[in-house]
């Protein structure tokens, strides 16, 4: 008999309301942070989401800034 290992967990994209909320900033603050390139979206459909190595690129270039 074999087992099957389950699927390693899949990311959790965001939306932009979704990321804005995370990180209690505005909607507006988020548009303004992808029009100056501090943070890479991808487009889903008509839906524009945020994956979790976008997440993570965007806040270790903040922390490099900083």
């Amino acid at each position: 008999m074999t087992t099957k290992e389950p699927a390693p967990p899949q990311p959790h994209p965001r939306s932009i309301a979704a990321f804005a909320e995370r990180w209690g900033i505005s909607r507006a603050t988020v548009y303004n942070m992808i029009a100056r390139g501090e943070l890479e979206t991808t487009k889903l459909g008509r839906r524009t989401i945020i994956t979790e190595e976008q997440e993570r690129a965007c806040l270790e270039a903040g922390k490099r800034s900083a």
